[in-house]
């Protein structure tokens, strides 16, 4: 009776694979055929070729079942390892970096545990191959991985909340975790486009212009568009800040201020011109009152290579137009910049060259004038009509300026330019048209002598008019004079002990379009030691005395103070930069008329 023996064994090989985190052994069992043990040498030919015959299929068939069921297991392992690898690559590189859109500074946070733990992965295949009777093959294969000290990260994390990977957000509100503005730490903030709703505690689509809203973060702050009131509405909508548009939101006020330049009331808001002191870019800083006390400063660049390269610049706002008046640093030539709701119009330039600042005004008829020192020290004006297809004029004003000049336009609708002449000695020009025809040069005082260029004003009315100037003599004391019924008095001093050497700053309590004659006014002055001094009078419009020179402040050096704003309560406020660089402002009570404590001009949500 013919009796075959056939055994096989397995050997044991390793498939590695190295990841970025670990490396992976995978064990493979491979199915071979033990040898034969020496065959019978006393079988007769026919069994011996029947064996052989039979050993021959048998060995066929199990080469081909072996390559197969290998070939099918290194793929299935070649699939895991990338999927593997993927998921490691993701966790990662997968950091993203989204655009500074609102100033929320988070305080959140979170506990993470960290343990030790181990981490299994199971691939189990099993084949059964039954192409010879009573034959059972079966295959299988496990992968493990462990890890000594895994972190075990918190789930479901919410808005503001700490995190240092996507899956530890609450993922069904649309949160991420990203970085916003501490550089070091994540945070499960919304994506860009979408703001976090806080009646439904969910991510949701920023809203577009008209759409009704409640805070700015609801609006595309990215594209300019705020939350706010229109006229004669007393619901928020989101709408272009200021009636028109600058490029991109830059910061929330965490720059440092190389220059400031100058506030102007506009519609809803007033708009300052500061220069950074890093790269020299010009920042629009539209001021707004949100509700209450509550103030928002929304700093935007002026994304432009023209502007960039201009020494001085200030603008007014009309007829939903802003328009830019700067000095060319390398030319000395003014130039324009018209600026809409879609940004900047058009540029244009006077060929004459001019030196010194700008002074731009709106008049009661809309349109705009500059006025500049030329390069002969005359004063020059440029007035453009918007009403006219912005028709440009030019004209020679006359006299001879030198330093800072003080220009407004009074409640007669006369336009008043105070300056300093080269002799020293106050003057000042009164324009009641476009033409100088009508222009009156008057020197006060001749006998004076200026250290630094005035800084004047008005309050009353037509019947009562009553003009301000206070400037800097030689003696570093603060002097002012006054004129009423066109009638100038002499120059008074305002005693202190202290040393002024900068151009002081006169506000009234009331904006300039309001005729009553019941306010306040308030001259702000900075001594050497960089500390704030204020002098009041309670009813300028009446009486002469001014309070003695009181300290604002004592904890926050200025270097600068003088560019004054409006809040939409009436409310006056003065901003500046700091001896840190750094952008600081104070409103008055309009209660007491004395001015708040000083803060940093930056936006807290």
């Amino acid at each position: 009776m013919f009796r075959e023996r056939t055994t096989s064994y397995l050997r044991h090989l390793h498939l590695v694979v190295h990841s970025e985190q670990q490396r992976l052994r995978f064990p493979v069992y491979v199915i071979q055929q033990e040898e034969s043990s020496s065959r019978p040498q006393h079988l007769e030919p026919s069994y011996e070729t029947k064996a052989n015959v039979f050993r021959t299929y048998l060995q066929t068939k199990c080469s081909n079942l072996h390559y197969c069921i290998l070939s099918l297991f290194l793929i299935l392992c070649l699939i895991g390892a990338i999927a593997l690898l993927s998921s490691l690559l993701t966790h990662n590189t997968n950091i993203k970096q989204c655009p500074i859109y609102e100033c929320s500074w988070m305080n959140a946070t979170t506990d993470s545990i960290i343990g030790s733990t181990t981490t299994s992965y199971n691939f189990n295949v099993t084949s059964e191959i039954s192409f010879v009777p009573n034959w059972n093959i079966s295959f299988s294969s496990t992968i493990t991985s462990t890890s000594t000290s895994t972190i075990i990260f918190d789930r479901n994390l919410l808005y503001g909340d700490n995190c240092t990977e996507h899956e530890q957000c609450t993922l069904s509100k649309n949160l991420f975790c990203e970085y916003e503005f501490d550089l070091n730490q994540k945070h499960c903030f919304c994506e860009t486009t979408y703001f976090w709703n806080k009646n439904t505690q969910q991510c949701e689509p920023k809203k577009d212009i008209n759409e009704v809203c409640q805070y700015d973060n609801e609006c595309r702050l990215d594209l300019g568009i705020t939350c706010d009131l229109k006229t004669g509405a007393n619901i928020r909508h989101c709408r272009c800040m200021g009636e028109y548009y600058w490029s991109k939101i830059s910061n929330c006020g965490a720059l440092k201020i190389q220059d400031f330049v100058h506030c102007t009331d506009e519609i809803y808001i007033s708009s300052c011109l500061v220069k950074e002191i890093d790269n020299g870019i010009y920042h629009n800083v539209n001021i707004r009152q949100i509700q209450d006390d509550e103030i928002e400063f929304d700093y935007f660049v002026l994304d432009s290579p023209e502007i960039q390269e201009i020494e001085r610049i200030e603008c007014c706002w009309s007829i939903n137009k802003r328009y830019c008046f700067g000095i060319d640093n390398e030319t000395n030539k003014l130039l324009i910049v018209i600026i809409d709701i879609n940004g900047i119009e058009s540029y244009r330039r006077i060929n004459q060259s001019v030196i010194g600042l700008p002074n731009v005004l709106r008049q009661t008829d809309n349109t705009v004038v500059c006025y500049v020192e030329g390069n002969d020290s005359n004063l020059l004006s440029i007035t453009i009509e918007p009403k006219n297809n912005d028709l440009l004029t030019v004209h020679q004003r006359g006299g001879k300026t030198y330093g800072e000049r003080s220009c407004f336009i009074a409640i007669n609708r006369t336009a008043y330019c105070f300056y300093r002449d080269i002799d020293r000695h106050l003057t000042v020009v009164a324009m009641n048209g476009t033409t100088t025809i009508q222009d009156v040069h008057m020197d006060v005082h001749p006998d004076t002598n200026l250290k630094t260029g005035p800084s004047c004003g008005w309050v009353g009315t037509n019947i009562l008019l009553k003009l301000y100037c206070f400037a800097v003599f030689n003696d570093e004391k603060i002097h002012r004079i006054e004129q009423k019924d066109n009638i100038w008095t002499n120059w008074t001093i305002m005693p202190s002990d202290k040393i002024f050497i900068q151009r002081p700053l006169f506000v009234t309590s009331k904006p300039p379009e309001d005729i009553s004659t019941a306010q306040s006014c308030h001259v702000l002055a900075i001594d050497t030691s960089n500390e704030v001094y204020v002098s009041s009078n309670t009813n300028c419009a009446h009486q002469e005395s001014f309070s003695p020179w009181s300290l604002l402040q004592t904890d926050v050096g200025l270097l600068s103070f003088n560019g004054s704003f409006r809040l939409r309560d009436g409310r006056v406020g003065v901003y500046g930069i700091g001896i840190d660089d750094l952008p600081y402002y104070t409103t008055m009570n309009p209660v007491t008329h004395n001015f708040e404590s000083i803060k940093l001009a930056v936006s807290f949500e």
